[in-house]
C-alpha cells in the first residue's frame, strides 16, 4: 500500500477540493473546485465579507446573484458565521 499525504496548502469547503483562482474581482474570487464523492468539476465564487461591505450597493448585487443561481437550480454551498469570506457559490463547468 502507498502512503498518500495530502499537501499542507490544500484547501476544502465542505465536500470540495480547491484548485487555483480562475478570476479575481473587487470583493470575491472564483476558484475551480471538485466535489470529492461525485468527482464533478466546478467553480466556486467565494466572496469576501471585508471587502463587500466596503462597496456601495455591493451587498445588493450578491443577494440578486444567488436569487438568481436559486431560480436556475443552484443553491449557496457554504455561508460560515463569523467569517471573512462568508458566501460560497457553485457551478458545475
Amino acid at each position: 500500500e502507498a502512503d498518500f499525504a495530502v499537501p499542507k496548502n490544500v484547501k476544502f469547503v465542505k465536500n470540495y477540493l480547491l484548485g487555483p483562482t480562475l478570476g479575481e474581482g473587487t470583493y470575491a474570487r472564483v476558484r475551480e473546485c471538485l466535489h470529492l464523492s461525485t468527482m464533478q468539476r466546478c467553480a466556486m465564487k467565494i466572496i469576501e465579507l471585508k471587502k463587500l461591505v466596503r462597496h456601495r450597493g455591493a451587498l445588493q448585487a450578491v443577494e440578486q446573484e444567488i436569487m438568481i443561481m436559486r431560480q436556475i437550480g443552484y443553491t449557496p454551498l457554504h455561508m460560515p458565521k463569523n467569517s471573512a469570506s462568508a458566501v460560497h457559490t457553485r457551478q458545475m463547468l
